[in-house]
């Protein structure tokens, strides 16, 4: 090929390329998920990038100065359970909370492996395990898709090349690019907006509804709780359509099963903890919909960590009766997981 018909063929080929080049571009410029921000301002990126990436970036960024020795691990149950109430029930603890919003064993293996890897002792741990758990078997589950759920390459034994493609494929995703280029070089939010990111105003609202304990990786529902110390009718009226029918929730469960992966990755949980003379507890939470964990998932549980580090409040109790004690469905309040803390270490 003669030089001119060279020059003039990358020419077209960088035409052709020139439209995905300043795409990429604008994923640098505008950094929608805050890849560039301070650590402790990411959450406040116009997409948020995941929680789990914030709980290890975290971690790592602070347990030089705080040699964290005691961890929580689960999903977002784990918000219930205050650092500040467990370490009543400690001796030279140091606590951090590693649950993060559709969180699976492979991930809580993962992060074990790195504070056993980075020299940290792990004295004390809280396994609050659910349904969605092991449900979401390897970040499978279809629900915990999506920027938000995009986990930390550590958690994931996974690659940093990874990590950010994904971000980018999302960023692709149904032209989302469009949307935020508009946003940020007009500043003008519109309703076509939302599915993608919500209104950075909103987040102000939200934020200020929040205490963030960023040392020790905690958000305490601060505005819900003083609604429902007040009033909690109110609250209930107010939030309804958060609430579901129990019956309904009940007859909508579907069968499940542990996956014997999940039961391996168990078991190295088991080596790590015996490895640090770990004191380690396994909750089973009180779930809103009051259905009792399966007896067989349940005993498979006890041959691996043994019946006397087993709590179960699923089921019809005490603390399942009463709608007040839930801020929605999902979660459960502050208040029961002291309660549940003072009980097991009691």
């Amino acid at each position: 090929m003669q030089q001119g018909n060279l020059k003039k063929l990358l020419l077209q080929l960088f035409i052709l390329a020139l439209p995905l080049l300043c795409i990429l571009l604008s994923f640098f410029a505008f950094d929608p998920y805050g890849f560039f921000l301070p650590l402790e301002s990411k959450s406040k990126a116009l997409i948020p990038i995941s929680d789990d990436y914030i709980a290890v970036e975290r971690y790592l960024a602070y347990t030089p100065q705080k040699h964290y020795n005691s961890f929580t691990f689960g999903n977002s149950k784990t918000l219930a359970y205050l650092t500040s109430d467990w370490s009543a029930h400690l001796k030279n603890a140091s606590p951090y909370k590693f649950g993060v919003p559709g969180e699976c064993i492979f991930n809580i293996l993962n992060k074990l492996k790195l504070i056993d890897s980075k020299g940290d002792s792990i004295k004390n741990v809280l396994l609050i395990f659910d349904s969605k758990v092991f449900v979401n078997f390897k970040n499978s589950q279809k629900f915990f898709q999506g920027p938000a759920y995009l986990h930390h390459p550590y958690s994931t034994n996974g690659s940093w090349m990874e990590f950010y493609s994904s971000y980018l494929k999302y960023y692709f995703t149904d032209f989302a690019f469009l949307k935020v280029a508009k946003f940020k070089l007009t500043g003008n939010y519109e309703a076509s907006m939302e599915e993608f990111f919500k209104n950075p105003e909103d987040y102000t609202a939200t934020y200020a509804a929040l205490q963030l304990l960023p040392f020790t990786n905690e958000v305490i529902n601060t505005a819900a709780e003083k609604e429902l110390n007040e009033d909690s009718s109110a609250y209930f009226n107010r939030n309804s359509t958060k609430f579901s029918s129990r019956a309904e929730l009940q007859k909508e469960s579907q069968p499940w099963e542990i996956k014997k992966e999940d039961l391996e990755f168990m078991q190295e949980m088991m080596h790590i903890f015996k490895k640090h003379n770990c004191n380690y507890k396994v909750i089973l939470g009180p779930n809103f919909d009051q259905i009792p964990f399966p007896t067989k998932q349940k005993n498979q549980l006890i041959q691996i960590f043994g019946s006397g580090a087993m709590y179960d409040f699923t089921g019809v109790n005490q603390y399942t009766n009463s709608i007040s004690h839930y801020y929605e469905k999902s979660h459960y309040r502050i208040g029961i997981g002291k309660a549940i803390m003072d009980e097991i270490y009691r």
